[in-house]
């Protein structure tokens, strides 16, 4: 299986009306969900940390809502990019679900 995953360029220039909140949202709360597995994939205590506090803002719904589009994209693009050199499918997998959320899926 191959996975390309958007690059921040190709995200930047998404307008506002192309982000799916609802999907950050089920995607950042999937991360947190599922952490224990994230650490089996190779996650380390930092990346935890740093996933998590990224992850929390983009869970809340009415949170996520009120955020500007540059800072909702600097939350996701952060929990995305943690992700991705994992290289597991359920890092990968949560990291195409924001690419999807963002747009650019």
């Amino acid at each position: 299986m191959t996975t390309e995953l958007s690059t921040e360029r190709d995200v930047a220039t998404k307008p506002a009306d192309e982000i799916d909140t609802d999907r950050l949202c089920v995607a950042a709360r999937s991360v947190l969900d599922r952490m224990s597995d994230l650490v089996a994939e190779g996650l380390t205590d930092a990346g935890v940390e740093r996933v998590t506090r990224h992850a929390r803002v983009l869970a809340d719904l009415h949170a996520l809502q009120t955020l500007s589009v540059g800072a909702l994209r600097e939350h996701a693009l952060t929990v995305r990019d943690a992700l991705t050199p994992l290289g597991g499918e359920r890092a990968l997998t949560f990291a195409v679900w924001i690419d999807d959320g963002l747009g650019a899926a």
